[in-house]
């Protein structure tokens, strides 16, 4: 499996060349695999952190503030429209948070069964796009209202 980490993380003196010895590219290999297992553990974390956070906008726990939740004028305009908007955008962020929560956790566990374009992409991307989708969606849903 071939992966852009250890390019980036190797000095330049560090990487294989083409005729490196097999001892060497092998350790390359594994070093990729630690840090890939790495990234995905990161992901993982965020994803349980964001969930932790959904679930009490979820209850209707939070009342309206300034700083904590889904602000927007009409969320703010009533205590009502308070608890609809953060309990829609709490559901949104828990369906992104699983949906990252699968996808690294299936690397974890079984490796990693998309190919070896999007791999790396997967890995890197899927927790800020996943979490900007789910506010994203939560947003025009919240629009529609």
């Amino acid at each position: 499996m071939h992966s852009r980490f250890p390019r980036c993380l190797a000095p330049p003196d560090r990487i294989p060349a083409a005729g490196a010895p097999l001892e060497y590219k092998a350790h390359m290999e594994t070093m990729t695999l630690d840090v890939e297992r790495t990234v995905a553990m990161a992901n993982l974390g965020i994803a349980a952190l964001s969930s932790a956070m959904a679930y009490p906008l979820f209850r209707g726990m939070v009342a309206r503030n300034g700083y904590f939740g889904f602000r927007t004028a009409k969320s703010m305009a009533s205590d009502q429209a308070w608890l609809q908007a953060n309990r829609l955008f709490a559901s949104c962020l828990m369906v992104g948070a699983s949906i990252i929560a699968v996808l690294n956790g299936a690397y974890v566990v079984w490796g990693f069964p998309l190919p070896t374009a999007l791999h790396d992409d997967v890995l890197m991307y899927s927790a800020p796009v996943g979490l900007m989708a789910s506010g994203l969606v939560a947003w025009l849903l919240h629009q529609r209202q």
